[in-house]
């Protein structure tokens, strides 16, 4: 028995969600026979509670099993309150802490805003830049197809270089000049949907550009964001960007390209960029204290949350009549 319990110690590297709740209910098994659990479960505890919603009903551990297992304090007091709240019938204020968050992360936040306050000056001192891009229409912006979009955005440079899509394609969305649609209809239900998208599609190829914040970020990149930005704070401000920055030349765009004048900049873009970084750097300078860009902090989250009388915590159902053989079982069809 203990050589076959000590198989599961190979699956410590194991980080399935299903995996943290079977390692937790052996090492229950294990200390209450009076033998010692082959893994170290303190990193499953952690990662239990982190993947919750992910982990199966049938590999979850029931309360019980969860405060036996030593879970963490703030878990043992949310357990406790949802009791209490059931035996009194009647919903309770849960004090579950208070935190400042920050729009799009800490992370986001910090090295984006620093980046672009550093850029702005420089680029009105005039540069050069690359630019490739393909205005996706069609059933490439809905369903299906707009996830292959996405994909490619993210497969592309910033300036479009490989799949025509870069960092226009999340200017066209900001600007609200491009909207995706899971459904058909669904803009019309949440006309806002588009930019909320935009905003953490741009937040989310940031931090691909930069190695999740490991690296700086490239000069493409610099300038991409120094133009978007604004755009997102216009936004965050309930502004109409249409009204602060210029709109993309797309159609002079596609003449020149199906002309077959190539790819680089023609006089039309080059005189759009100059305008689009002149607008930007007005507005940073109108609407950010001191001419630093300050990306609109999230309000502080509530410090409390409402327990209802009649919630229960979505844990395995009890099992009764069953020995540990039983149980040792079960935890070997979970896996």
């Amino acid at each position: 028995e203990k050589w076959v319990v000590s198989l599961i110690s190979k699956t410590e590297d194991d980080s399935h969600p299903n995996a943290h709740a079977c390692r937790m209910r052996l090492a229950n098994i294990c200390e209450g026979c009076g033998e010692k659990p082959p893994v170290e479960v303190k990193k499953d505890k952690a990662g239990y509670l982190k993947k919750f919603p992910h982990v199966s009903v049938a590999c979850r551990l029931t309360v019980d099993e969860e405060i036996q297992s030593g879970i963490d304090s703030d878990r043992l007091r949310y357990i406790q309150a949802v009791e209490q709240a059931s035996r009194l019938g009647k919903p309770l204020e849960f004090p579950a802490g208070s935190c400042k968050a920050k729009q799009g992360g800490a992370m986001w936040h910090n090295d984006v805003t620093a980046t672009v306050a550093q850029i702005l000056p420089q680029l009105l001192q005039g540069f050069r830049f690359f630019l490739k891009y393909a205005q996706p229409s069609g059933d490439s912006i809905r369903g299906h197809g707009m996830v292959n979009t996405i994909d490619e955005l993210f497969d592309d440079t910033m300036t479009g270089r490989k799949t025509s899509r870069g960092f226009i394609l999340l200017y066209q969305l900001l600007m609200g000049n491009l909207t995706f649609s899971l459904r058909d209809l669904i803009h019309k239900k949440h006309p806002k949907h588009a930019q909320t998208m935009a905003k953490l599609l741009l937040q989310m190829k940031y931090l691909q550009a930069t190695k999740m914040g490991k690296e700086k970020p490239k000069d493409e990149v610099k300038v991409a964001y120094g133009m978007l930005l604004p755009i997102l704070v216009a936004r965050e401000k309930k502004m109409d960007p249409k009204k602060e920055f210029p709109e993309f030349p797309l159609y002079s765009l596609v003449s020149t390209l199906e002309e077959g004048t190539g790819t680089n900049m023609n006089k039309d873009l080059n005189g759009w960029l100059m305008k689009h970084i002149q607008a930007a750097s007005k507005f940073s300078t109108s609407h950010f204290s001191a001419g630093q860009l300050r990306y609109p902090q999230a309000a502080e989250v509530n410090d409390k949350t409402s327990i209802p009388a009649d919630m229960k915590i979505p844990t395995r159902p009890e099992i009764t009549d069953s020995s540990a053989d039983q149980r040792l079982i079960l935890l070997y069809k979970c896996t």
